[in-house]
């Protein structure tokens, strides 16, 4: 009886023991990802985006590509005692090329370099190449989320400047501080710290944080994948759905009800919380409704748009140039 007693309370010594040794283990595991960055450094960011939108309607089919590039160049302003971030993201280049093919003929083919500009630039391309020497201001929170952006209104009536129509003005304004908005978040805002230190193999979720405005409601996950030599290893899985309560971007346009996926690995400097690099795939697919009412000559009533459907793909990568020392 003694001696299985004491096999016993050598069993039960040696599983505390074990117990203990497993929970140190873990926390030396867990890992508490934040942005660290100090007033004064800077940083230069790129990102490449290629999508494919294809569409079929009454009238016919469509095929568009476009790639665009941009770089970026970040200087920190300002870090409150919360760690809170105000930082200066001027676009100091944008690239671009774009093509239409309605029925199997094309359309139009478009390219643009701010680095090599042309002696005359076409009225479709103006409103990109506004972007180049503009500035916006951004507040990231620790945990990189851009909580506010600053400078969209100025940068959106320099990108319609030359836009004299008011029924176009209303129509692509919404659109471009959309698009502003969403190129002030594309590194910053490309991925939310989890909230608490995790381990290898842990998840959270990004909070939803689409402006009301925005006529996709996006819900992302991430998951720690590894750690090496500084280098934290993100898995990212998304998914987006149409908002119903996001204003129609014309008085005669109804917002698409598209559903989409976004698949991608993120590579973060453990040290500064910078993005190192990205990769992200995504799709997205769904009708396109009819025009509200009838808007012209040609569209006498919404009953001749038959439908329609839209599918995009997009290949989106990012980097960061060389990490604030």
């Amino acid at each position: 009886m003694i001696k299985s007693r004491s096999l016993i309370l050598g069993f039960c010594v040696v599983a505390s023991v074990l117990f203990c040794i497993g929970t140190m283990a873990k926390a030396h595991d867990d890992v508490e990802l934040r942005l660290h960055l100090h007033p004064g450094q800077t940083f230069d960011q790129g990102i490449a985006m290629e999508m494919k939108i294809s569409k079929t309607s009454s009238k016919g089919h469509t095929d568009m590509s476009q790639v665009t590039h941009l770089k970026m160049h970040n200087q920190v302003l300002e870090v409150d005692n919360d760690g809170t971030i105000k930082m200066k993201m001027t676009f100091r280049a944008v690239a671009m090329k774009s093509s239409e093919v309605r029925d199997g003929k094309v359309r139009s083919n478009i390219e643009y370099d701010s680095a090599k500009p042309p002696q005359t630039t076409s009225p479709e391309l103006k409103s990109t190449t506004a972007l180049v020497g503009q500035s916006l201001i951004l507040t990231v929170s620790p945990r990189g989320e851009v909580v506010k952006i600053d400078g969209v209104d100025a940068m959106v009536q320099r990108m319609a400047t030359d836009i004299k129509s008011p029924d176009m003005r209303s129509f692509l304004i919404p659109v471009f501080e959309r698009s502003v908005e969403n190129m002030g978040r594309q590194m910053m805002g490309r991925i939310n710290f989890a909230p608490e230190p995790v381990a290898i193999g842990d998840s959270w979720e990004r909070p939803q944080t689409s402006p009301k405005s925005a006529p996709q409601l996006s819900f992302g996950e991430f998951t720690l994948m590894s750690i090496k030599d500084d280098i934290a290893t993100i898995a990212v899985k998304s998914t987006s759905k149409p908002n119903p309560d996001a204003p129609l971007p014309g008085k005669n346009i109804r917002n698409i009800g598209a559903l989409g996926t976004a698949n991608g690995v993120i590579h973060v400097d453990a040290k500064t919380g910078l993005l190192r690099d990205f990769e992200i795939h995504s799709h997205s697919s769904g009708p396109i409704p009819p025009p509200a009412k009838s808007t012209s000559v040609k569209n006498k009533s919404a009953s001749s748009w038959k439908l329609l459907k839209i599918e995009t793909e997009t290949v989106m990568r990012g980097w960061t140039v060389q990490l604030p020392q």
